[in-house]
């Protein structure tokens, strides 16, 4: 489940409160996108914040591919890391 509560330090780095795409968005009555916070590297990269089941959240990278949206790493605690581990892969 992706989060909507920001940060001051996740603002100061860029991130903000924008639409993103739903991972349930291709079920009958899902709406496409959900408002999460979020960081656009481009228009084909995105950090999403999202609760991470062991408590707290990590920071998952998301990559288009064609049509759908593929994770390419959720380990990152950190938002920062998250942002060069995103520029680097």
């Amino acid at each position: 489940m992706y989060t909507t509560g920001i940060s001051e330090r996740e603002k100061m780095l860029g991130y903000a409160l924008c639409p993103v795409p739903n991972p349930a968005g291709k079920l009958p009555g899902e709406p496409e996108q959900v408002l999460a916070v979020a960081y656009k590297l481009d228009d084909e990269n995105l950090i999403v914040k999202k609760l991470y089941p062991m408590g707290g959240c990590r920071y998952w990278h998301l990559k288009k591919a064609s049509d759908d949206w593929r994770t390419v790493s959720n380990v990152e605690p950190d938002p920062g890391k998250a942002i060069e581990r995103a520029r680097m892969g």
